[in-house]
């Protein structure tokens, strides 16, 4: 790998937050990856179950992120939580 080359460029990374102004700046950090966003609990687990992702970046609150986490982990996806408190 040389210098240049970004770790997260064509990773496939799912960002869950009610917040849609939280969703846009993750992506706007992680431009080089492909992300997919959810802002609830229901679309966040269906794309937990069906998707293949090399993270999941999960807000504790609102979206029941710690639910989520645990549906994570059964799939093995490495998974990042956020909270604002």
């Amino acid at each position: 790998m040389s210098g240049d080359e970004s770790l997260l460029k064509g990773k496939h990374i799912l960002a869950v937050d009610d917040e849609a102004d939280i969703l846009e700046t993750i992506a706007d950090l992680l431009d080089e990856s492909d992300i997919d966003t959810a802002r609830n609990y229901e679309s966040a687990s269906q794309k937990i179950k069906k998707g293949q992702y090399d993270l999941a970046i999960l807000d504790i609150m609102v979206v029941n992120g710690l639910k989520l986490l645990e549906e994570a982990v059964d799939r093995g996806i490495p998974t990042v939580m956020l909270t604002a408190h």
